[in-house]
């Protein structure tokens, strides 16, 4: 029998993360193309899956197996080496943080709204210094392959006709970067198409737009790398970097474009617009600690260099990097020490108190825990009080001789 007040099990996490890469196509057609399992081996995963979701199976072992898989799979997608390792590092500090939080902390919510929990109180956190904290020790300032020009382009836009989705974005974006509509990038004119694969592709790629959920990923990447190469029949071809930055970003794209439409249908349009706002309200005080930080780069790498040369900015970087991530993190440690004699009952602190410690360490360590604070809605559980005299009869009666 399911508990009513629980948390997700890991096994649950490991099979969500797998559904929500689209790493598994519903059909293995293409048996000479490595990114697919045949349809013996998604079997066999989607078993696995499914017990070690159940937690029904030797869990450490399955679990290990599958995440391995995924992690392998992804990156024969994610073809810009800095994207893949930002995105495997991402995936694992969340994990590591949703681990972390069902072995320390109890609950007294259900499933969905423990996710809720996690999702504004750790899970942003986490992503948004994640993704920063692997830009500065990675120096994606310089490996970095190009990608749309928005700067939540990876984030789902609300407008007055619907939801505009990270994929929605990418594919607007592939499509001006090599000069084409939708129609001539997937079906260029002049190209021939016997079998009428360019014909479908157009048709399948103009559907993504209306469709409730995106394509698996090997049919997203598919129909991709056949529109370059018709391009490069037309005698047109996609230079590879774009190529190779496309493919990236339509991966990740496809990736936040589920995660979005999950959070969307599972909580409603207000709290993924939360969402939204909360990632962006935190990449913005986090962004002014990078900028800061390439600062004192380029200030450092003329000292050394006066010609500033680029190996200069990537040994420096290196070097750099560490120390300035300690004293981010020391600043976070900082800040939350100095407001906690100064926080009431509800979680609040003085005005003033906020000011202070703001120009001192920054609004991310000054400001992002009481953030978090306000945003939460713990309601008390239905027959919660019942639960809580029931269990202090059973204490008791535990005491009697």
């Amino acid at each position: 029998m399911d508990r009513l007040y629980t948390s997700p099990t890991l096994g649950d996490v490991v099979k969500y993360l797998v559904d929500a890469s689209g790493i598994m196509p519903r059909k293995a057609r293409d048996r000479s193309d490595e990114t697919e399992f045949d349809e013996v081996m998604a079997k066999t995963y989607q078993k696995r899956m499914e017990r070690l979701a159940k937690e029904d199976c030797d869990l450490q072992r399955t679990m290990d197996e599958t995440l391995q898989l995924h992690a392998d799979t992804l990156s024969r997608y994610i073809r810009c080496p800095f994207r893949a390792t930002q995105m495997s590092e991402l995936l694992n500090d969340l994990y590591e943080s949703y681990t972390t939080m069902i072995k320390t902390q109890g609950t007294f919510m259900t499933k969905a709204n423990t996710v809720r929990y996690f999702l504004t109180t750790h899970g942003i956190d986490v992503a948004v210094r994640s993704l920063a904290r692997e830009w500065i020790r990675f120096q994606g300032y310089i490996y970095a392959s190009a990608q749309p020009p928005e700067p939540f382009w990876f984030l789902p836009t609300a407008t007055d006709e619907g939801l505009v989705t990270p994929l929605d974005k990418v594919l607007a974006w592939a499509y001006a970067s090599c000069g084409k509509s939708l129609a001539t990038f997937h079906y260029p004119v002049g190209v021939d198409d016997p079998a009428h694969k360019l014909k479908r592709n157009k048709k399948a790629a103009r559907s993504w737009t209306s469709a409730k959920r995106p394509p698996s990923l090997p049919v997203l990447v598919r129909n991709f790398d056949e529109s370059f190469d018709a391009q490069a029949a037309e005698g047109k071809p996609v230079d590879p970097e774009l190529q190779k930055a496309i493919m990236t970003c339509a991966t990740i794209a496809r990736m936040t474009t589920c995660v979005a439409l999950d959070i969307r249908d599972a909580f409603g349009h207000e709290y993924l617009r939360e969402v939204i706002g909360q990632i962006q309200l935190y990449a913005g005080w986090i962004s002014t600690e990078i900028d800061e930080y390439m600062v004192n780069l380029t200030e450092e790498v003329l000292k050394q260099d006066p010609d500033s040369k680029p190996q200069t900015r990537v040994d420096l970087g290196i070097k750099m990097a560490p120390d300035f991530l300690a004293f981010f993190e020391s600043k976070r440690t900082m800040a939350k020490e100095l407001q906690r004699p100064h926080m009431d009952e509800k979680g609040g602190v003085p005005a003033p108190v906020i000011v202070w410690t703001e120009a001192k360490y920054g609004a991310y360590a000054a400001r992002l825990h009481l953030d978090i604070i306000s945003r939460w809605q713990l309601g008390k559980p239905a027959n919660l009080d019942t639960y809580i005299e029931n269990a202090l009869a059973i204490k008791e009666i535990h005491r009697l001789p």
